[in-house]
């Protein structure tokens, strides 16, 4: 069962962003519903290979959701900083391994698809840009995977420097 009561303040400014047409408005995941994950929490652990496709259609329910409100996610992203497992529970958050990033991907970008939906997929939200030059070719080359991610972010928690940045460039433009 889905509660879309939650987060008043954050629905409003939702609302609000999308009443004043924010370009590229983007919905993403911090953490899959504890349940679904190897501690129970909505902090630390890791998202249970199992429950992936619950998990991929859980992200599309939520996109449907909002779309018949008048809010239509431009992008969606599945997981939030995988790197990071949040397990000290200061904000929501899960790991999400490099092997397991393309299954949810695939998964989601399947889901969107037999729905009909139009909401794009960004990934893969690293925590820096080394992170991001190291892992998304280790992920977007697994077969099937590239055709379902529209566009790749990162942070700059590393503050990087103007090669790393270069580098970040030339990673995207190898993997499509």
């Amino acid at each position: 069962t889905y509660d879309w009561s939650k987060d008043k303040a954050g629905r409003a400014f939702l609302y609000a962003a999308a009443r004043y047409g924010v370009e590229d408005l983007i919905g993403f995941v911090n953490s899959a519903p504890a349940e679904w994950k190897t501690n129970g929490r909505s902090c630390g652990g890791y998202l249970k290979a199992e429950n992936e496709q619950d998990f991929a259609k859980y992200v599309a329910d939520v996109t449907d959701h909002f779309a018949k409100q008048g809010v239509k996610f431009d992008y969606i992203s599945p997981f939030n900083e995988p790197t990071n497992s949040f397990d000290s529970c200061g904000q929501e958050g899960m790991l999400v391994d490099v092997p397991q990033r393309d299954d949810i991907v695939r998964a989601l970008g399947a889901e969107q698809r037999t729905r009909g939906q139009r909401t794009g997929i960004i990934a893969d939200e690293s925590t820096s840009t080394v992170k991001f030059n190291d892992e998304v070719p280790r992920w977007i080359d697994e077969p099937g995977t590239a055709q379902y991610v529209d566009k790749l972010a990162h942070h700059t928690y590393d503050n990087p420097s103007d090669a790393n940045r270069a580098k970040v460039y030339e990673t995207s433009k190898s993997v499509g």
